[in-house]
Parts: structure tokens; sequence; C-alpha cells
């Protein structure tokens, strides 16, 4: 090529919009910090990062639910007789700490960003245990306000509130310790004495709160910081090529993984799209339903429904159990299918029915199956819409003011929540029984319409209209089949990393895709080709034509050539429920196929790697010529 062709294809280079590098290279699936790790590392460091992370933010996240959900248990293990909680008070209680909870989200969302995670969550849990271990000696009821500062599960909670309950009237306890200071049948001669302690009740708060603290202290060991601070914990968690590795691949999915510069303008302008409003009501009306069950079943179970203390207290453990059985899969089905607003329309669905069947069945039975329905799809649909509202939303910032005003519509739930079930509305409790009812139901509906309107966005911004989020190529997750496929050849040799690379992602609800290519020789001096385009569904209907026609799914890659220092080849296919990865080496000719271990499953891989290859190359040729690896 002569001079002048150099300077073209500089040019068109340099256009390149410097916002999608970081260093020189950003967002693109060529990032050396991403190749510099097989596919096999990169799993290690995924499930590593998952490990410790998702365990510890989880137990973390337990004992705050715990601690914030136990009022019920306390309730009907004594509290309300010895603090005189009566009436109307109950709810006042409730909705005393939800004022808090709603107002300091969106500062605390900002100081978490400033202070970083492994500071600010630890410390903050380690506050709400001490606090809870005080609530255990309030004598007052009007001190009874200041509790609830919070998340174990609900079901773990109930099973220790029971044995803890059994601790009842000021300082009774197992029968021996009244055998020691009150006549009985083995010693009558004992002259009555009434030893002072804590009630059952009381244990419920101090027992739970020291578990807290616990956790508290062991997580400030645990919790990393934000990915490009990862290397500064106590306990080494990622070497610095790891968290690059980290780093590159939050780029490249969404480009935003370094907040920029806090404006509160900037921050409060989030607030003008819809959809944050959206997502904030539709988990404010799952906390509705979430609340009301957390402080109330416990009173249904023995109020409405004629149970014992202690076996309402056991038996508000079975339903939550189920929930986490439910969260759990809907968690595994929505990462595999791709899919969020389906399980939040179901469970808001299967929560209006469980109410339903609570509130007008007379049958105890089915009132607890009711039961069952309603806990498990209500507490399943919180990791739902949160995944759902984190997949939609770009930039740290408004990540964070859309958190922020989803949990704190979350403690408007949970006002509503607390105040529904009233003491006289028993035994049937219809009042409360209307709003879950009708909270679940909006949820069916928002959510429907949330769905269209993504639809919509995605459709304007194929046609070449308005920019999603600020990111070409982002689209909004709707309902589409999952597909990516990337392709990877190179070695390092004497001219440095040398490579090609491509990929192509569905993007939205799967009318559209990104295709992004790399070409990298320093052979004579050559400059780095990288090119990234939208392709319609037309396009990605052929590809995966290609793909299925090929039946590269059935094939295995044990028995194939290893790397080796000529090079690798990696191709990594996700098409629909499949998802299968490939490494091999650089395959010269059909000879080195031929002489292989497995020359009919390398064969398929061959062909479908050139006819990929021929469909990548027709599409930038007419702007870059193609360079030798």
């Amino acid at each position: 090529m002569d001079n002048k062709d150099n300077k073209v294809e500089e040019s068109m280079i340099e256009d390149i919009d410097p916002t999608l590098l970081v260093g020189s290279n950003r967002r693109l699936s060529y990032d050396e910090r991403i190749t510099y790790f097989t596919p096999a590392e990169q799993k290690k460091i995924v499930w590593k990062i998952d490990v410790r992370l998702v365990l510890t933010l989880g137990i973390m996240y337990c004992v705050s639910l715990m601690d914030r959900t136990n009022l019920g248990i306390a309730a009907v293990a004594g509290m309300n007789v010895d603090l005189q909680i009566t009436g109307d008070r109950y709810s006042i209680v409730v909705l005393i700490f939800f004022i808090t909870y709603v107002l300091l989200q969106p500062p605390a969302t900002v100081i978490l960003r400033k202070v970083g995670p492994q500071i600010f969550l630890p410390a903050i849990t380690l506050l709400w245990g001490l606090a809870m271990i005080g609530f255990g000696f309030v004598k007052k009821k009007r001190n009874a306000v200041f509790y609830l500062i919070g998340s174990m599960a609900s079901a773990f909670s109930g099973i220790l509130a029971y044995g803890f309950s059994q601790l009842k009237n000021h300082g009774s306890g197992p029968t021996w310790w009244g055998q020691l200071i009150v006549p009985t049948e083995e010693n009558p001669d004992i002259v009555p004495y009434r030893m002072p302690g804590i009630s059952g009740w009381r244990w419920i708060f101090i027992l739970q709160g020291v578990i807290t603290c616990v956790v508290a202290i062991v997580a400030y060991f645990f919790v990393a910081d934000f990915p490009e601070n990862a290397t500064r914990g106590i306990v080494k968690f990622l070497t610095q090529e790891e968290c690059d590795f980290v780093l590159a691949r939050i780029e490249k999915d969404r480009s935003d993984v370094l907040a920029t510069e806090f404006k509160v303008g900037e921050y409060l302008k989030n607030a003008l799209d819809l959809k944050v409003w959206g997502f904030a009501t539709i988990f404010g009306l799952t906390t509705t339903s979430t609340y009301a069950i957390s402080y109330f079943l416990p009173i249904i179970l023995h109020d409405g429904m004629g149970f014992s203390i202690a076996a309402a207290q056991c038996l508000v453990a079975p339903p939550f159990v189920l929930a986490a059985l439910t969260m759990f899969a809907s968690a595994w089905y929505g990462d595999k299918w791709h899919l969020r607003s389906p399980f939040v329309i179901l469970n808001g669905a299967t929560t209006l029915v469980g109410i339903a069947l609570l509130g007008y069945v007379e049958n105890v039975g089915v009132r607890y199956f009711g039961v069952f329905l309603a806990t498990s799809a209500c507490n399943t649909n919180v990791p739902c819409i949160l995944t759902w509202q984190a997949n939609n939303i770009r930039g740290q910032w408004k990540r964070a003011l859309c958190s922020a005003t989803l949990v704190g519509f979350g403690g408007i739930g949970g006002i509503i929540g607390g105040t529904v079930f009233r003491t006289e509305d028993a035994p049937d409790y219809r009042p409360g029984v209307w709003a879950c009812m009708g909270a679940s139901a909006l949820i069916v509906v928002i959510s429907m319409l949330l769905v269209w309107k993504f639809h919509q966005a995605n459709k304007r911004a194929d046609a070449g209209g308005k920019i999603i989020e600020g990111l070409p190529g982002f689209r909004m997750s709707a309902t589409n089949e999952p597909f990516y496929v990337r392709y990877y050849s190179g070695h390092s040799g004497k001219f440095g990393h040398e490579f090609l690379e491509f990929d192509f992602r569905v993007i939205g609800d799967g009318r559209s895709a990104t295709a992004r290519y790399a070409n990298n020789s320093n052979y004579r001096n050559d400059s780095l080709i990288r090119k990234e385009m939208c392709v319609s569904g037309l396009m990605i209907t052929e590809i995966k034509r290609i793909i299925k026609d090929s039946e590269i799914m059935k094939e295995d890659d044990s028995k194939w050539p290893q790397k080796n220092r000529d090079g690798r080849q990696e191709l990594e296919i996700r098409l629909g429920n499949d998802h299968i990865q490939f490494e091999t080496a650089k395959i010269g000719s059909l000879v080195d196929v031929t002489d292989s271990a497995d020359p009919e499953g390398l064969r398929v891989f061959y062909y479908l790697v050139q006819d990929l290859k021929a469909l990548v190359f027709s599409l930038i040729s007419l702007h870059f010529k193609i360079k030798p690896i």
C-alpha cells in the first residue's frame, strides 16, 4: 500500500471514538488484559470472585434481613405485652423505622462510592449489630421506635426465635433453673425466689445482634474494594493482572467501569429517566408484600389461624425455605436464559394468587399453602427486579441513583406493608389482603409496560434513532434468545502479540447485534485495525444458521491439538441454552486436521471458522485491508 493509502487508513483508525478505549484498547474483546488469560483461567477468576464476594455479601445481607424483619416474632414472644404495644402502636413502630430508611438511601450510595465498600459495608453492619443488642434492653415502649436499623434468612430467624422465646417471663428458663428457686415436687422446701433475668423476646434481639457484629468483623477482611482498587484489600484478593482482567471485562460490556466526577446536577438529572421510577415502583410494590408477610405472618398465624405461639414461630420458617430455593432457581435460569421480566411477571401473578388464598379461603391448610405461594414469589421477585434494573442502567452515578431510588421505594413499600394489617381486622385482615393483592396486580401491569417500552426503545435505536443510555449499540434487555460468538487466533513472537479476533453479540430484543473486529500485526510496523458496527437481525439469523448447520455444539476439543509456541485458537458460542468453548492450536491446512486425533471434529471446527472469517471479512473489507498475523 502506498503512503496515501496509509494516511487514509490512519485517519479512519483515529476517527474511532476514544471512549471505546482503556489505555490503548477499551471495551473491545481483543483487549490483551482479557486474552492474557486462557478461557479456563478466566473461569477460575470469575469463580474466585463469586465465591468470595457473593458469599460474603450474601451473608451480610442475610443478617440485615434477619435483623429488620424479626419484629413480628418478638411481638408474639411477649414484646407487645412487656412494652404495652397495643392498637396501632405496633404499626407505628414499623413506620418510624422506614422514614430514615427511605431518606438516607441516596446519600448512602454516594458515601459508599466515596469511602469504598471495604470500610463502609462492614462499618454499618457493625453499627446496626450494636443497635440490635441495645434493643434487647429497651424498658419503655417509646424507646422501641429506635428498633429496626437495617439483613441468615427469615426462616432461620423464626427457628432461633422459637428457641429464644422459651426463655420467657423475665428470666425463666429450663426446668432445672426453677427447681433451684421455687418449691417443686423435687424440692418442696425451697423458699420462693425470682431470679432476675432477660425475657425471651429480648434474647431474639441480643443474640441476633451478636451474630451481626461477628459477621461485620469477619466481613472487613473479606469484602474487596471496587475492581479498580481490589488489590488494596487487607487480605490480598486479586493480582494486578486479574484486576485488569475484571476491569476490561466490565468495560467491554458496559463502558462504565470507572466512575466519572460526581456532580449534583448530573446526578439528579438521571431522575428524569422514566424507567428509573418504573423499576422503583415495582420494587416498592413487591416489598409491600414482603414486609407485610415478614412483620405480620407470626401474628396472622397466631391470631388469625389459631396456632399456638410456639407453632406460629416454627411455621414461619418453611415458606422462607421455599423462597430461598425459588430465589436460587430463578437466578440460575434467569442468567442461563438471559431473561428477567418473565420471572418478575410470573412472581407478581403467583403472589396475587397466594394472597387471595390467604385472605378468602376458610380452610387453614389452604390458607397456609397460600402463605407458601405468596412468601416464595414476592421474596424471589426482590433479586429478579434488582438484576433487571442493573441490566438496563448504565453509568456509575446513574446506577447509584437508581439503586437508591429503588431501595427507597422499597422502604415506602415497607411503610405500606407495615401498616395495612391491623389488629382490629383479625382474623381475615381484609384491608391488608386487598392492599397486597392490588400491589401484586400492579407489578404485572407495570412490568409489561416496561417490556413494551424497552422494545420500542430498541426498535428506534435499530432504525438509527435515539441512542440508548448514551452508548451506541447498547440495548435494553427484553426477552431475546441469548446469542454470542467469539473467535480468537494469535501468538506472541518477535514482533509482539499478534492476533485476529472478532465477535458477534445480540443486543436488546434480538433484532440486531454488535460485530467487533480486531487485527494486529507489528510486522513492518503495521497499525492495529479495529472496527465495531451494528448488524441486522437478518445477519444474526444467517450466523445462527451457519453454526447450527455445522453441528459444532456436539463436538469436544479434548483430543484436538493443544496450544503451542505457534499460537492458539479460541471459539466461544452461546446459542440459546447451549454454551460451549473450544481451544486448540493453530491449523495451517486440512493436512493438520487429517493428522489429528479427532479429524472429524476438528474438520467441523476448521470449516466453521473459515465460514465465519469469510462473513466478517465481507463486512469490513470496504473499509479496512486485511493484515496477516
